[in-house]
């Protein structure tokens, strides 16, 4: 196995950071929304390294561990702190100075850090929103009754996220024959050693596919009869608490079939699965106290070699050796990158690509972008179908169908009408919060 020198490391970073595409189409494209939704997936599953914040105890079962925190979800509180993390059952939450619904904040190193379980969570408004989300959904399950305490909530809340990452997030994402080989036939694809963490390969690779889709501003809320837009620099922002330019309107975030017409230009489509990623990515603000900034393609690509991950066709050859699952998900090969901005880096070769390389070139050369090619699918479709195996709310029993106790348990919410695949089912739960959720108090 090569591994990329620094040089390489480097060149690589400016080919994909350069010169990325025009936004795509209107009539084509992924809701920039499941962006997000796959940061909430990786950071409910996926450890955090940063060594500079507080560390929960992270375990390869989607269950939203991230808002609830404890991973065994038998302890309702903040991990390392001795607070209780509800009270009566609840949330809590206020509303800031901004007048915005925002969490408990505290006060440290003239910040005023989230009172949340998972520090990642928030990296930027958007995904600290959409954590927001599901803590006002748990509020409006208590408050409607549906759920008579905080565990009940907690169940019907992450069975929610996992319907949504069943019903949505994969199809879209996954290459439709290793979805149906994973979820509708029950075949195990790539067998890998189930431990008490997710494989490198998905959190050093496979699934920071998710970084090229990243979009260099939103579409975000509604005013004066048009729409408002943020940067990515607007968004990124930590220790502070949320402020007007920053609020998400759900409906117009994920860009509803009732907008796309009137507004085909400003719909929120993600940037194609490729190998280009937005130039504001080559400078994230970490909030970290040693660093600035850092450049996410060289932070993957680093991330990778420490811990001499395999190369792509490396991880193709492996699939390829389980013949049935090949020939079920019509398993081809990357030849070349000619038309990648990978061309102008010197010394590179497919053979010796890392595999988060090989994932968005596989998307990129044979699927244009739409969704992941087949090795990538293959390796991100079997670590999320565990995770929505394990855990004391799954989803899907073993062999990856929604399972009885899954649908009983999620009977009530059918009743009110939700999630029956009429609309996304993220609008479904902003529609039930605005029914039943209590006013928020204002926090000194």
């Amino acid at each position: 196995m090569c591994q990329l020198s620094d040089t390489q490391i480097h060149d690589i970073a400016l080919a994909m950071t350069q010169g990325r595409r025009s936004l795509p189409a209107p009539t084509l494209g992924i809701p920039g929304f499941y962006t997000y939704i796959g940061q909430m997936i990786s950071h409910d599953i996926v450890p955090n390294t940063n060594p500079f914040e507080r560390v929960r105890n992270t375990q390869p079962m989607l269950n939203l561990g991230s808002v609830y925190g404890d991973a065994s979800g038998n302890d309702l509180r903040f991990a390392g702190d001795s607070a209780p993390f509800l009270v009566q059952h609840r949330f809590q939450l206020a509303r800031n100075s901004n007048g915005l619904t925002d969490v408990k904040r505290w006060p440290r190193d003239k910040k005023q850090l989230a009172c949340i379980a998972e520090p990642r969570n928030e990296e930027n408004a958007i995904i600290l929103q959409l954590h927001i989300l599901w803590m006002r959904y748990h509020n409006a399950l208590i408050r409607s009754g549906l759920a008579c305490d905080a565990w009940q909530a907690r169940q019907l809340v992450a069975l929610t996220f996992q319907w949504l990452v069943y019903h949505e997030f994969l199809p879209i994402f996954l290459a439709p024959r290793v979805y149906k080989a994973l979820f509708e036939q029950g075949m195990t694809l790539y067998d890998y050693p189930h431990t008490d963490t997710v494989p490198s390969f998905f959190s050093h690779a496979a699934f920071r596919f998710g970084h090229s889709g990243i979009r260099p501003f939103y579409l975000i809320h509604r005013h004066n009869g048009g729409f408002v837009s943020a940067s990515l620099a607007d968004m990124f922002s930590k220790g502070v608490p949320l402020a007007d330019h920053q609020q998400i309107d759900w409906q117009v975030f994920y860009a509803h079939a009732r907008f796309s017409d009137r507004f085909e230009h400003t719909r929120n489509h993600a940037m194609p699965i490729d190998t280009s990623v937005a130039s504001e990515m080559a400078a994230i603000n970490r909030h970290n106290p040693h660093f600035s900034t850092v450049n996410i393609v060289e932070r993957n690509l680093q991330a990778a070699r420490a811990i001499k991950l395999d190369t792509g066709t490396a991880f193709y050859a492996a699939i390829a050796a389980n013949t049935s699952a090949a020939t079920a998900v019509d398993l081809q090969p990357v030849t070349d990158f000619a038309t990648s901005p990978l061309a102008s880096v010197n010394g590179l070769s497919v053979e010796d690509l890392p595999l988060w390389l090989y994932v968005l070139l596989e998307a990129e050369t044979q699927h244009l972008g739409q969704h992941l090619g087949t090795v990538g699918s293959v390796l991100v479709g079997e670590v999320i179908k565990r995770a929505m195996t394990l855990g004391n709310m799954p989803l899907l029993d073993a062999s990856g169908l929604v399972s009885a106790r899954a649908k009983s348990r999620m009977t009530p919410l059918f009743k009110q009408g939700l999630f029956t695949g009429l609309r996304p089912a993220i609008l479904d739960v902003v529609s039930f919060v605005q029914q039943h959720e209590e006013p928020a108090h204002v926090q000194p």
